[in-house]
């Protein structure tokens, strides 16, 4: 299993990988680890937020807020899009563990990406047609994040598992035997 520091440092060794595979564990510390970062970033902003409402005069008031917002705004920007890549990297390999084609893997992207874009607009029927098409899509990508191993495994793919040799001691004998991985119909 993968630990929390592991995830960290395979997220950034990893991050131009597309065609491996990532662990369910692995994928979920990284959500970890964004939290983490957000919050700390959230704090950050609150914090100077504070100090600006506490420490400045009434003149300098606005012009600090605003700049602090701005600034705010484009380390936000920079850090969304030095973790764009490494996040979808994670992402397919993440679904392909799974066992989802690849080609099945980049369309439930894409439409994420650009369905999430999108405003949830109920005013005609076109727009409630692609709000419930953004949460389908958004719902499918979440079940396959959350979903075991190799538990798809379409068109009969064998991923085999090597065999694990069990050695069982009795009291008068050892015995050893090899235990073959169950294969999931």
């Amino acid at each position: 299993m993968v630990s929390f520091w592991q995830a960290f440092k395979n997220y950034w060794r990893r991050g131009f990988d597309f065609k491996g595979r990532s662990t369910r564990a692995e994928f979920w510390w990284m959500v970890l680890w964004a939290i983490i970062g957000l919050v700390i970033l959230l704090g950050g902003l609150a914090g100077s937020m504070y100090m600006l409402v506490h420490h400045a005069g009434t003149n300098q008031f606005e012009r600090l807020i605003y700049n602090n917002i701005i600034g705010f705004f484009v380390l936000t920007l920079v850090i969304g899009i030095i973790l764009i890549i490494p996040s979808t990297a994670l992402t397919v390999r993440r679904l392909r563990d799974t066992g989802l084609d690849t080609w099945v893997i980049w369309v439930i992207v894409i439409l994420n990406f650009i369905l999430g874009r999108n405003d949830m607009l109920w005013n005609n029927w076109w727009e409630i047609l692609i709000s419930i098409l953004t949460l389908l899509v958004s719902l499918m990508m979440f079940i396959g994040l959350v979903m075991e191993s190799n538990s798809l495994n379409f068109h009969g793919k064998n991923l085999k598992q090597p065999a694990v040799k069990v050695e069982i001691l009795y009291p008068t004998q050892m015995k050893a035997k090899v235990l073959q991985p169950k294969q999931k119909d």
